[in-house]
């Protein structure tokens, strides 16, 4: 499984190193119902295609955005989840970002972007500088003004970031369809992702994992997935 770790609450480290989320549930669910060994590889955002046809992994579980570029190069799976494009912002210059026309006509804004979000920043701020990094860190160090992601992904993160806000247009950035990345004329291995996505959706399993890694239902309640040291060892870093 070709993974990312900036994909919170999708896929990301929590405090214990251990790396966690809503698609790590799903892709040690479907390796068990494939009755195989799961092994992660961090992915590489400019050449995702590439890997996926090198054979580096063969799924992409991190909260990746089917696209109109995207679709020509690599398969996907019926989307998963659909949200919002949405700015993360300093919570003391909220304000300064509350209507989206002047945020688009400000020559002077830095947007940190990663994926396929560079391409939706760039066609939606066209006046703006485009800070492209897969990290976060830009945002935190102020080196960029706003961080352009999906909904739930910026929520999440601002919970545990509360010098920083969400603010959501009501779409007019966008949306995200939110899907699983597979080699491209992997028809049949397609097929079965989306009739196995379905036969999730329609059993507990979907409404669990939404309930504890996107709503945030208590601890106590689900057990911890995903432990990093189950991991092949050469995939750790």
């Amino acid at each position: 499984m070709g993974f990312s770790s900036e994909a919170v609450p999708y896929s990301y480290f929590n405090e214990e190193n251990q790396l966690v989320g809503y698609d790590i549930a799903y892709a040690y669910q479907l390796a068990r119902d494939l009755d195989c060994q799961l092994e992660f590889v961090p992915v590489d955002f400019e050449n995702l295609a590439g890997q996926l046809d090198a054979g580096a992994y063969d799924i992409g579980m991190s909260a990746f955005l089917m696209t109109e570029d995207r679709l020509s190069k690599m398969d996907f799976s019926q989307p998963y989840d659909v949200q919002n494009n949405v700015l993360v912002v300093p919570a003391a210059k909220k304000t300064q970002f509350m209507h989206l026309g002047e945020v688009v006509n400000n020559h002077k804004l830095v947007i940190l972007a990663g994926g396929a979000f560079v391409d939706i920043g760039r066609r939606h701020f066209p006046h703006a500088t485009m800070l492209v990094s897969p990290s976060l860190t830009p945002i935190i160090t102020g080196e960029a003004d706003v961080l352009l992601w999906n909904r739930s992904s910026a929520f999440v993160w601002c919970l545990s970031h509360p010098e920083f806000v969400t603010i959501d247009y009501g779409a007019e950035l966008g949306t995200s369809y939110l899907t699983y990345l597979v080699k491209s004329g992997s028809t049949p291995f397609q097929t079965f992702l989306n009739e196995w996505l379905l036969l999730k959706q329609q059993s507990s399993f979907h409404e669990d994992m939404v309930d504890y890694w996107i709503d945030g239902e208590p601890a106590s309640q689900r057990p911890r997935w995903s432990l990093w040291n189950r991991v092949h060892p050469a995939q750790k870093r």
